[in-house]
């Protein structure tokens, strides 16, 4: 007891320094992060949230306070906890913006009340370029400060005494906030499914990173599938309560621990036995090397085959450095065409850059950030020669694709912190833009032979620049439609009309459309007859798709996907696209 005491006293003692030492000193701007440009802040108020941003993010800064506004309820009664301080949001127009920026670098944070922080009351944001994805992100993070304010408290007292008494694990804390930001996903869906298929998984307690988060996400989701929601805000007021995350689960639930795991693995057994009877696993034997086994955990992104079909182009990124790396699919030859961006810890990195498409059968178009600022550089392999252009107009951009005759770009990109599609010109520094709504506009794609594009939108009106008022009359579903560049018409043409996600659209003709759907809960390619009004499922892989590109005259395709908490290429040159395949 008297160990404990002294250890407590001098605890507060160096808190206390702490404290004097952080009162004399102020935020460093610059110091630390090299930077390319200047954050003029200014910020937006609200009874619960203060946020921040800077040029070129005061449109959407107006749409998130009000999103985050009309969410806090929802989320103070399931987590069962309101906070005491306004949440201060700082919102980036990218993640290039948010690696720049050091805000909160500086470790110690102080009120005028002299009582150290360690549960800042702020979070960083990076516009990920969707709305879809910019309100998950919000709702995660507001939830993760608000359950680690709930369960650590916000002052030195606080935290003294949860310091001493309460050592919760990642699954626990991480997984909470990631469900109640996304419920089930399919991200979660495909990592729970594997790791119970292990022998011997690791125990939970053990996991840390994503596979903590995730595998929490599925603990919570087995309870409120379950036990109801309800539990959920119980759960963590118990925690925070008794200290012991184990005993809080056997007060609320009324079982052992014991018979909660075993309820939780056989609730995602039972969904796996179902998967099995359906659908097949990937082919080990089309992996290509050097991603068959994967040991760094590389992330592979985007994966693109030139018009003959005999070079691969495929994305890796290897926290945060990344490159682009061409491979002749007759000799296996690989080669590194463009790298950059540097490798950081407990930063956010972009994994959807760079992008890339065949500008020609031996033109790759790559989009990339370079110095805080978008380039798209124009490597031809035969000479190995780079063309750059800087892409001032754009924070971000998603995804692009070139015509026929690559004189054409259309990328769908991020200016303002909206997310719209924009025409450019490869011989003149020229943009068009050819949306301008609150909806995103993802994954345009020229069809062969006309000057039509595909693209997928969450829009639910085929009218042009719709106007929509607020995130909340922005869906979660994602269809495709069709985009005369010719016409004069104020409107699109709908290709789909599913209650589910479709991206990704290959176009073989102006009738067929190729393309990527979660409408059976695992992400895989259909195909849709425009003639016909018809869709038909084409592959049923146990785990879902990432990208995916297929050669049409060769009859090959070739995809990521993710198995073991691990990216993998693929490439098989025996695919039948024709095929039908019915669940």
């Amino acid at each position: 007891m008297g160990r404990i005491l002294r250890l407590g006293a001098l605890f507060i003692l160096l808190a206390q320094g702490m404290v004097l030492g952080q009162q004399m000193t102020q935020e460093k701007f610059g110091r630390n992060r090299i930077q390319y440009k200047e954050f003029k802040w200014r910020y937006l108020s609200s009874d619960n949230f203060d946020v921040y941003f800077y040029d070129g993010g005061g449109k959407i800064a107006k749409e998130v306070i009000e999103y985050l506004e009309n969410e806090f309820d929802r989320l103070t009664d399931m987590i069962d906890y309101p906070p005491y301080s306004k949440t201060k949001v700082f919102l980036y127009n990218s993640v290039s913006d948010l690696q720049q920026s050091n805000v909160g670098i500086n470790e110690g944070t102080f009120t005028p009340g002299g009582e150290t922080q360690f549960v800042k009351p702020y979070i960083e944001i990076a516009n990920p370029g969707s709305v879809e994805a910019l309100k998950e992100e919000l709702i995660y993070k507001v939830a993760s400060l608000m359950v680690n304010e709930m369960l650590f408290g916000g002052n030195l007292k606080d935290m003294f005494q949860s310091a001493i008494l309460l050592n919760l694990p990642a699954w626990f804390i991480n997984g909470a906030s990631l469900y109640v930001a996304r419920g089930w996903s399919i991200e979660m869906d495909d990592y729970i499914r594997d790791y119970i298929n292990v022998k011997r998984p690791q125990k939970l307690n053990r996991l840390n990173g994503q596979e903590a988060a995730l595998a929490g996400q599925s603990v919570w989701n087995f309870i409120a599938q379950k036990y109801g929601k309800s539990n959920i805000g119980n759960i963590l007021n118990y925690t925070r309560i008794i200290r012991n995350e184990e005993k809080s689960i056997t007060i609320t639930l009324g079982i052992t621990i014991e018979q909660f795991l075993y309820e939780w693995q056989n609730f995602y057994i039972d969904i796996d036995r179902q998967v099995d009877e359906n659908y097949v696993a990937s082919d080990k034997e089309t992996r290509l090397e050097p991603s068959k086994k994967n040991r760094r955990a590389i992330i592979h992104e985007h994966v693109k085959l030139n018009q003959t079909g005999t070079k691969l182009a495929f994305t890796k990124n290897n926290n945060g450095r990344y490159g682009v790396v061409v491979r002749d699919l007759n000799s296996g030859k690989e080669t590194d065409v463009l790298t950059g961006g540097y490798k950081v810890i407990n930063q956010e990195i972009d994994y959807n850059m760079p992008i890339m498409d065949w500008a020609n059968d031996s033109t790759l178009g790559i989009i990339h950030a370079k110095r805080g600022m978008l380039t798209l550089t124009l490597y031809d392999i035969n000479t190995q020669s780079k063309l750059p252009r800087k892409l001032r107009r754009f924070d971000q951009v998603k995804s692009m694709d070139f015509s026929e005759n690559g004189r054409l770009l259309i990328v769908s990109g991020v200016v303002n912190g909206r997310n719209d599609l924009f025409l450019l010109s490869t011989r003149r520094d020229r943009t068009k833009r050819l949306t301008n709504d609150l909806h995103d506009d993802l994954y345009p794609a020229f069809v062969p032979g006309t000057n039509t594009f595909v693209f997928s939108s969450n829009r639910v009106s085929d009218t042009l620049n719709a106007k929509v008022e607020s995130f909340e009359d922005i869906g979660n579903n994602m269809n495709l439609f069709f985009f005369n560049l010719d016409t004069t018409k104020n409107l699109l043409k709908r290709v789909t009309n599913t209650v589910s996600v479709d991206t990704r659209p290959i176009p073989r003709n102006a009738d067929r459309i190729y393309y990527l759907s979660d409408q059976k809960g695992i992400r895989n390619v259909f195909s849709y007859s425009i003639s016909e009004g018809v869709y038909e499922q084409v592959t049923n892989y146990e785990h879902s798709i990432k990208s995916f590109d297929i050669d049409f005259s060769k009859g090959a395709i070739t995809y990521i996907s993710n198995a073991s908490g691990r990216d993998y290429i693929y490439y098989d040159e025996n695919f039948d696209y024709q095929r039908q395949i019915l669940l």
